[in-house]
């Protein structure tokens, strides 16, 4: 949402971003009031949620690929790879941890 002139990320944003994740040049990010689409604004979110899902751990997030060693990602940075997979029964879930975890990423974003 745009407050003063900036935009605020809010958790749900970042969720949504995340349901999104494996097919957002394709299908877009599901918004309040639409599907987003603009390759321009799809760019610049999924390189945010990318820069605070890599702040938000001790693994270095490159982006998604099948391969990944989930091992040496932090816990809050497994349950969001979890919303990303869309398999839970293979991530650490936890619904408190996972709202901390998406709250850490906004705050990142939000130079808070």
């Amino acid at each position: 949402m745009w407050q003063n002139n900036e935009y605020v990320y809010s958790k749900g944003m970042l969720k949504r971003i995340a349901y999104s994740y494996k097919s957002i040049y394709t299908d877009g990010i599901d918004g309040l009031s639409g599907v987003i689409t603009n390759p321009w604004v799809i760019v610049e979110y999924k390189a945010d949620f990318d820069c605070a899902l890599d702040a938000i751990g001790r693994g270095f997030w490159a982006g998604y690929t099948d391969d990944i060693d989930y091992r040496s990602f932090g816990r809050w940075q497994r349950i969001v790879m979890g919303d990303i997979e869309g398999d839970m029964g293979r991530m650490e879930y936890d619904p408190q941890t996972r709202g901390r975890a998406y709250g850490a990423m906004a705050r990142f974003l939000n130079n808070e």
